[in-house]
C-alpha cells in the first residue's frame, strides 16, 4: 500500500488528469497482486481501499510541495509504465519514487529557470511580432518572473497571489515604457511577460477530467484556474489605475519580419524546456509538437478566426501527443499539454481582453473580458472536444472488435 500511495502522490504532483491517475494506480495494484484495490482520486487526495473488508487509506498531497519538474514526470509516468508491465516490484519501486522525488535540476535550478523565462518571453515575443525596440523590456521582465517563480517553488504561500504580483509588476513597467497609452502595440509587450503565470495545467487537465466524466475533479480544477485568470485581471488593472492609462487607436507596428514567429517558435522551445527541466533527448519531441501546434492555429485562425484559432490547434495537438506518447522515446502527452497551452494562448491574443480591463468604457472592458476568456477557454474546449472523440474512438474500435469475435464462426 505504501508504493501505491507514493505514487499516487507523486503523480498528484505532475498535474495528470485524475482520471488518468486512477487507471494508472489500479494497473500497478494488479501488477503487484492486489486486483481488489480501489481508489478514489481528487486534485488533493487520494482514497485507496486493497478490498471492502478493509478500511480505506487515505493521502492527501502536501499543497506546499512543488509541482514535479517535467523530467521528474517523465520519470513518474515511465516507472508507471514499467511497473504495469510488472518490471518493477513494490518494494523497489518506492524507493525509485522517492528517488525521483528528491531528483535535483541537471542544471542549477535558478540560474535555468531565469534564462529558460528569458528565453520564452523573447520567443513569444516574436510569434506576436512584438516591436523590437522593446528587447530591453522583455530581458528584464521575463529574468524578474523567472525569479519571482522561483522564489514561489521554495517559499510556501506565495504561489497563491504571484498573479497578482506578476500581473501588476509587468503592467506597471509596461504602461510605463510604451507612454501611459493602451493600444495593441503595449498588448503585445504585454502578453509574453505574463503569459507563463497563465493557469494552462488547471484548465487543460480540467478539460480531460471532465471529457472523463470525472466532473468534481474537473469543475474545481476549472474553478481554480478561472481564479487565476480573475487574480491576473486584477494585477492588470491595478496597475492600470495606477499609471492612469488611456486607451489609444494605435496599432501593432513591427519590423520584424514574416519569419520571426517560426524562429520564435524555436527560441521558447528552448526556454521552456531550460524552465521546466525537460531532458535534452527529448527536447525534438517537443519543438515537433509546438510547431504543428503553431501551424494549426495559423490555419484555425484563417477559418474561424483569432479568438477561436486556439480550439484548432488542440484539436490536432492531442491526437497528435497521444500517438506520440505510444513511442518509449516520447515524453508523455500531458507534459507537452502546458508548453503547447503557454504557446497557443499568445498566438490567439487571448489577454487582449484582461488588458481592455484598463479602458475607461466599463462596456469595452467587459466586452474584453469576455474575448480573453472566450479564448483561453477555446483552447480548453480543443482538449475537451479531442479527448472525448479519441474516447468514443476507441470504445467504437473495441466494441467492433467484440462484436466480430461473437460473429466469428467456430473452428472445427
Amino acid at each position: 500500500m505504501e508504493g501505491l500511495l507514493l505514487l499516487g502522490r507523486l503523480l498528484l504532483a505532475s498535474g495528470d488528469a485524475v482520471s488518468d491517475i486512477n487507471v494508472r494506480l489500479r494497473a500497478a495494484a494488479r501488477a503487484w497482486g492486489i486486483p481488489r484495490a480501489q481508489f478514489i482520486v481528487l486534485p488533493d487526495l487520494v482514497l485507496a481501499s486493497v478490498n471492502p473488508e478493509r478500511p480505506a487509506h487515505i493521502l492527501s498531497q502536501d499543497l506546499t510541495t512543488p509541482t514535479l519538474r517535467i523530467s521528474q514526470v517523465i520519470d513518474v509516468v515511465n516507472l508507471s509504465n514499467r511497473i504495469r508491465r510488472g518490471e518493477v516490484e513494490a518494494d523497489v519501486a518506492i524507493g525509485e519514487l522517492r528517488r525521483i522525488e528528491k531528483a535535483p535540476p541537471r542544471a542549477r535550478a535558478v540560474a535555468a529557470e531565469v534564462t529558460g523565462s528569458v528565453l520564452l518571453t523573447i520567443g513569444l515575443a516574436m510569434i506576436m511580432r512584438a516591436d523590437p525596440s522593446y528587447v530591453a523590456v522583455y530581458l528584464s521582465l521575463g529574468a524578474t518572473v523567472g525569479l519571482l517563480k522561483a522564489l514561489a517553488r521554495r517559499v510556501a504561500g506565495l504561489a497563491s497571489i504571484m498573479p497578482v504580483v506578476v500581473a501588476f509588476l509587468c503592467s506597471t513597467v509596461v504602461f510605463l515604457a510604451t507612454g501611459s497609452e493602451y493600444s495593441s502595440a503595449s498588448i503585445a509587450i504585454l502578453v509574453p511577460t505574463i503569459v507563463i503565470m497563465l493557469p494552462g495545467t488547471l484548465l487543460t487537465m480540467s478539460a480531460v477530467d471532465l471529457a472523463a466524466g470525472e466532473v468534481v475533479s474537473g469543475s474545481s480544477r476549472f474553478l481554480e484556474g478561472l481564479l487565476q485568470l480573475a487574480l491576473l485581471a486584477f494585477g492588470i488593472f491595478a496597475a492600470g489605475n495606477l499609471v492612469g492609462v488611456q486607451p489609444s487607436t494605435a496599432s501593432l507596428a513591427s519590423d520584424m519580419p514574416g519569419w520571426a514567429p517560426w524562429l520564435g517558435v524555436a527560441v521558447y522551445a528552448v526556454g521552456i524546456a531550460l524552465y521546466e527541466d525537460v531532458p535534452a533527448r527529448r527536447l525534438a519531441w517537443v519543438v515537433g509538437v509546438l510547431y504543428v501546434a503553431h501551424a494549426a492555429q495559423l490555419v484555425g485562425g484563417e477559418v474561424i478566426g483569432a479568438t477561436l484559432s486556439g480550439f484548432v490547434g488542440m484539436l490536432v495537438v492531442v491526437p497528435l501527443v497521444y500517438f506520440l506518447e505510444r513511442f518509449r522515446a516520447a515524453p508523455p502527452a500531458f507534459a507537452i499539454f502546458k508548453p503547447a497551452f503557454f504557446l497557443l494562448v499568445p498566438g490567439a491574443l487571448s489577454l487582449l481582453g484582461l488588458s481592455e480591463l484598463v479602458a475607461i468604457d466599463p462596456n469595452t472592458g467587459i466586452g474584453g473580458l469576455v474575448t480573453a476568456l472566450a479564448a483561453i477557454l477555446a483552447i480548453a474546449l480543443g482538449i475537451l472536444v479531442a479527448v472525448r472523440l479519441m474516447r468514443i474512438g476507441d470504445a467504437a474500435r473495441a466494441a467492433r472488435t467484440q462484436i466480430a469475435e461473437m460473429v466469428r464462426p467456430p473452428r472445427d
